[in-house]
């Protein structure tokens, strides 16, 4: 059974304080939200200054994904779409892009999103296989969702969100720990859902904890039932709001997720929780509306027992092993009740923490192995829900 209890965070450098307690309701959070200093978690258009000027392909253009990408013109590699935000979707990631939140494919290429950067997209109409995950007693591999905005989904269905992580840029902290290296990977991740009615500063929509019978946020995998062989071999699954992704491979089978040890193929952040809606986990004091409180951090750090480069697509900053961006945090809503329209997903961060660049892998083991990211970017997915024909 998967621990549900936090230790509290008070000192920002670390990440991970040694004294601990349970929490409970929505002060659970304090646990692993990040005490980050104003500014850290950033908007995109936070980040993104300056004009919109023309400019043709350049060899920085994708520098924190692959240099080669731009080669003599403008060439993109389809392969790459998803390695780098792109909140307007016009085919320049964000980091090299001055005008983030208009289109305009003739973006200037000149990189100005500097420091580290955690970034979340959120993807719908992705499967967890959970008829497969009922019938054995392994956790299939995550199929992930798309990132475009518009897509439809009858009135009354279940959607599938997840997240996608990535982390890229150079760490800025002068006379600090990290400055000028990249991160070694993610080393904490928390953030909030909430759905609105046509924008993002739209309308709360009032859903709380549901099911698949039941409208509201609930998770098909941690749905709390016995069914199938898994019920019976190993008895009732949690019953959640939400789900992590298996999304790492090892001895050669998709097993891990992000909060799994090496034994069951993931990279051990093991200090986790699942989120919060009105109505579950019993006592919670959230309110209808939103999912409160999703995420996973090291709980501890030692390169003999966990594995760097959470969300890393290139050899880290102290050369540690890169595991790439990838789906961590999945769930379902059931849109039952709810009226044909516009909606937007809407994922807030509560903060982010990096492995230190600064050390070397297998080598070194420091005590103090995580400091806040410089930014931390949410996102939002707008959806259509139509009647069906």
């Amino acid at each position: 059974m998967e621990r549900r209890w936090f230790r509290r965070v008070s000192n920002r450098l670390s990440g991970i304080a040694r004294a601990h307690r349970p929490l409970a309701g929505r002060s659970r959070l304090l646990g692993m939200m990040l005490l980050l200093g104003p500014g850290l978690v950033a908007d995109r258009t936070e980040a993104n200054e300056g004009p919109c000027d023309p400019d043709p392909c350049v060899p920085q253009c994708w520098q924190y994904c692959d240099p080669d990408v731009c080669p003599g013109g403008c060439d993109r590699d389809p392969s790459l779409r998803y390695a780098c935000p792109d909140a307007d979707k016009d085919g320049e990631p964000d980091e090299c892009d001055n005008c983030p939140l208009q289109y305009n494919p003739d973006q200037t290429a000149i990189c100005d999103v500097q420091g580290s950067v955690i970034n979340y997209m959120l993807e719908l109409g992705g499967d967890n296989h959970s008829d497969i995950y009922e019938g054995g007693t392994a956790y299939p591999p995550f199929t992930r969702g798309d990132p475009e905005d518009g897509q439809s989904f009858p009135v009354g269905s279940i959607i599938t969100w997840d997240v996608w992580v990535s982390l890229y840029g150079t760490h800025w902290n002068p006379s600090g720990l990290g400055h000028g290296m990249r991160p070694n990977g993610g080393a904490c991740m928390v953030f909030d859902l909430e759905l609105h009615h046509d924008t993002a500063e739209g309308t709360l929509v009032g859903i709380g904890a549901g099911s698949a019978a039941d409208p509201g946020w609930f998770s098909s995998i941690n749905d709390g039932d016995a069914q199938g062989t898994r019920g019976a071999l190993l008895g009732s699954d949690p019953l959640e709001n939400a789900a992590f992704c298996t999304a790492f491979w090892s001895y050669g089978t998709w097993s891990g997720r992000v909060i799994d040890d090496w034994s069951h193929g993931g990279p051990k952040l093991a200090m986790f929780q699942y989120p919060h809606a009105a109505g579950w986990p019993s006592g919670t004091n959230v309110q209808a509306g939103p999912l409160v409180g999703m995420g996973a951090c090291y709980e501890s750090f030692s390169t003999a027992s966990c594995s760097t480069g959470v969300g890393m697509r290139w050899p880290t900053g102290g050369g540690c092993n890169a595991l790439g961006p990838r789906p961590l945090f999945e769930g379902q809503i059931n849109t039952a009740g709810l009226s044909p329209g516009t909606y937007v997903l809407v994922l807030k961060p509560q903060g982010g923490n990096i492995l230190r660049g600064d050390f070397n892998c297998p080598q070194q083991n420091p005590p103090w192995f995580a400091v806040p990211a410089n930014h931390v970017f949410g996102d939002t997915i707008v959806l259509q829900l139509v009647n069906q024909q």
